[in-house]
């Protein structure tokens, strides 16, 4: 059998245990594969421009992204393809990601250490703030919000929490990055979630205080758990660090969610699992999450063991 990638001839070996990444990168083809070649990402992807019925059937984990991407027949991924080497004929692929600018990305992301891992996601955001802020003059506005996530972002920090990101007058924050058990992770994101409504009540009292008036703020919470890609993103002249993923999307979710369940904090089946019968909840919910064809079955979260717990009119209605 001869085989042929870009239109490079490649050595063979007996074994037919090689995969089409390995011969490529073996005879020096600079062939992507971001995740490592682990049918975890599709940048090592090929077209089968011949020979067909030279190659392995796909692995399971092979079917299971092409199904998921709606990849045609002739799609392959190199690192799960496997030629039939004693067979006759010629084989001839081409792969599909290989220009200057993927090849300088793909290098950026082996450089910035991009992965996967297993992470507590928690978004928050602030309800009233709009029409709160809607008098005040730009200045005092910034100045309001700089406090609001210092003392938001203190109670992120202060359960081993990362600050990914602020939108708006909302924030997204992670538990795990620096390793801890899952479990961990997730009790340190819930009581973060728990002082953060805490903390709001002195928020407004200091509002009060200091001659701001208009209703009280309120605020949502919403946590999930699951794996992501989590790393340094973005153009290479100003990257930021983040995490990647659709448990990202569900925890956003949850947190828009608050305002419908009239409760602040709303926390995933998955990371209710991982405190192992710790949750104090108020009930669950199934809601429906922009984007997820199912309901999602969610815990009105009231509390953990040896936390304060929370009250349901923390939340705008």
């Amino acid at each position: 059998m001869d085989l042929y990638i870009d239109g490079q001839a490649i050595p063979l070996l007996e074994s037919e245990g090689d995969t089409l990444l390995r011969l490529s990168l073996a005879a020096g083809i600079p062939h992507q594969h971001a995740c490592g070649g682990e049918a975890r990402c599709s940048t090592c992807r090929v077209r089968v421009l011949e020979g067909a019925d030279l190659l392995a059937p796909p692995t399971a984990a092979e079917r299971k992204l092409a199904k998921s991407l709606a990849f045609p027949p002739e799609i392959r991924l190199a690192c799960q393809c496997r030629p039939r080497v004693k067979g006759k004929g010629r084989v001839s692929v081409q792969r599909l990601i290989r220009d200057t600018l993927d090849a300088e990305n793909l290098l950026a992301i082996d450089e910035a250490g991009v992965r996967e891992m297993n992470l507590v996601i928690l978004f928050s955001d602030l309800r009233g703030f709009t029409s709160f802020a809607e008098p005040l003059l730009p200045y005092d506005t910034v100045h309001i919000l700089n406090r609001y996530f210092r003392v938001m972002g203190d109670a992120v920090l202060n359960h081993h929490g990362v600050i990914d990101k602020y939108m708006g007058d909302g924030l997204m924050a992670l538990f795990g990055v620096e390793g801890e058990a899952c479990e961990q992770a997730a009790e340190n994101g819930l009581r973060a979630g728990l002082a953060m409504l805490e903390a709001l009540e002195s928020f407004n009292g200091y509002l009060v205080d200091n001659g701001y008036r208009g209703e009280p703020l309120a605020m949502g919470v919403g946590i999930h758990a699951g794996t992501v890609v989590y790393g340094d993103m973005g153009h290479p002249g100003q990257v930021s660090r983040t995490a990647i993923g659709d448990p990202v999307n569900v925890a956003s979710r949850l947190e828009s969610a608050t305002k419908e369940a009239g409760h602040p904090i709303l926390v995933s089946e998955d990371f209710k699992r991982l405190l192992n019968g710790r949750l104090h909840s108020a009930g669950e919910l199934e809601v429906a999450l922009k984007g997820k064809s199912e309901p999602t079955l969610a815990s009105k979260a009231i509390g953990l063991a040896g936390s304060p717990r929370c009250q349901p009119d923390q939340v705008s209605s």
